[in-house]
């Protein structure tokens, strides 16, 4: 009796002692995964983190821990952000805990440059950040940095980064409007906003305005007051007939001035920038029928397209014609490329392919610009490996890189306005 009960204590302890080692290991390999494989969400539920077999991108440990990642890094090139954006809602945050601890705050005004750097290094002093000092990402603003200031506020989604390093390179905020009649860009009329909305061209413009006032019409009517016929015979009419419309208010040089403080006051307005978006990225009147031609160049897109892939596009798609000939081209050229080194491309590989193709595509006089703005979404992946005549068109150009913006090829991320 006794060696039986000895015999079954000993399978007893070895059950256990199994049990816990299962545990331990599960515990370690899930510890020390590689970042690649990773499938989490964060608190936006808008970036998934998932695995890309066929991409990998080497900036990824400089740019992300187990508990943060990066989402803006000043590298001495502004990140100019709107004012109405998620960059000047960080700046309000941070000058509000720089007065509460004594200190001078700072100017809200969407651009991260040198001040908001030095400002972002005082809050460390103050109390409630010592565990701050010796972050692994420290002089960035990071998501546990950025929950730490803005207690309110999810952080910044990849679109709204994309979004900054678009507007950085653009600088054409919602109140941002031009006439074009007598310049090179004649047949646009005039262009409004950040996606270079237009009343020649697609007319994107009377689009949103009839969104708006089919929503609202009295926002319409209180800014434009005496101008809101002409707002009226712009919906009314088809849209082609926006640009001799315009033409009449453009000619007077009293109603031209007022016309475009008007716009410019609308695009103030929170409400109309909700339209301004809704009509770009949820109808198929804009910027999602471009979307949808970009992202066929990456094979199985929602489960392999990336963040950068994302920024990409945005920057294609609303500055540039995304045409099927351009696609069926572009196709061509990246598998000529795989072809040539006898596998997949990698991400970063398969948007420099795009971007060169793309930049013959352009009007010849913007070639240089188009290939330096092309050059941000892929520097990241080849460094200075690049031509010379890449590298010079970038800081010509530009200068800046995706993963300033925190953007990355490590996560995967497809929007979610082309799975509906």
């Amino acid at each position: 009796m006794k060696k039986r009960f000895l015999f079954f204590s000993a399978i007893i302890i070895i059950m256990i002692c199994l049990s816990q080692f299962a545990t331990d290991y599960n515990s370690v390999q899930f510890n020390n995964i590689d970042d690649e494989n990773i499938k989490t969400t964060n608190s936006t539920n808008e970036n998934s983190f998932r695995a890309a077999p066929r991409f990998h991108s080497s900036s990824l440990k400089e740019n992300h821990t187990e508990s943060s990642f990066i989402l803006y890094r000043f590298r001495g090139k502004i990140l100019k952000d709107s004012k109405w954006g998620a960059i000047a809602n960080f700046q309000r945050a941070l000058s509000e805990q720089l007065r509460r601890c004594g200190k001078e705050g700072l100017k809200v005004d969407g651009i991260f440059g040198e001040i908001t750097q030095q400002k972002l290094m005082e809050i460390l002093s103050c109390p409630g950040f010592e565990d701050f000092t010796n972050h692994p990402l420290l002089g960035t603003v990071h998501s546990e940095l950025w929950k730490k200031i803005i207690l309110d506020s999810p952080i910044p989604n990849v679109h709204e980064r994309a979004f900054a390093l678009l507007l950085s390179h653009e600088g054409t905020d919602y109140d941002r409007v031009e006439w074009n009649y007598g310049t090179d860009d004649d047949r646009s009329a005039l262009t409004w906003g950040p996606y270079g909305a237009t009343v020649g061209w697609g007319n994107e413009v009377r689009g949103i305005l009839k969104m708006i006032h089919d929503h609202n019409p009295e926002l319409l009517r209180n800014i434009f007051s005496t101008d809101f016929r002409i707002i009226e015979k712009l919906i009314d009419s088809q849209p082609e007939e926006g640009y001799q419309i315009l033409k009449v208010v453009f000619e007077n040089n009293e109603t031209r001035q007022s016309w475009k403080k008007k716009l410019q006051n609308l695009g103030k307005t929170e409400e109309c920038r909700k339209f301004y978006d809704l009509y770009a990225f949820q109808t198929n009147k804009w910027l999602r029928p471009n979307f949808r031609k970009l992202y066929k160049l990456i094979p199985d897109a929602a489960s392999n397209s990336t963040e950068i892939d994302y920024a990409f596009f945005l920057d294609i798609g609303a500055h540039t014609s995304v045409s099927s000939d351009r696609i069926e081209g572009t196709i061509s050229a990246i598998k000529s490329e795989e072809d040539k080194l006898g596998r997949s491309l990698q991400n970063f590989e398969c948007r420099r392919v795009i971007g060169q193709f793309f930049a013959q595509q352009v009007n010849q006089r913007w070639k240089h610009d188009r290939m330096g703005r092309n050059v941000v979404f892929y520097v990241d992946g080849y460094g200075d490996t690049l031509s010379t005549e890449e590298l010079n068109a970038w800081t010509t150009r530009t200068g800046r890189k995706a993963s300033s913006y925190g953007l990355s090829d490590e996560r995967i991320y497809y929007p979610k306005f082309l799975e509906e």
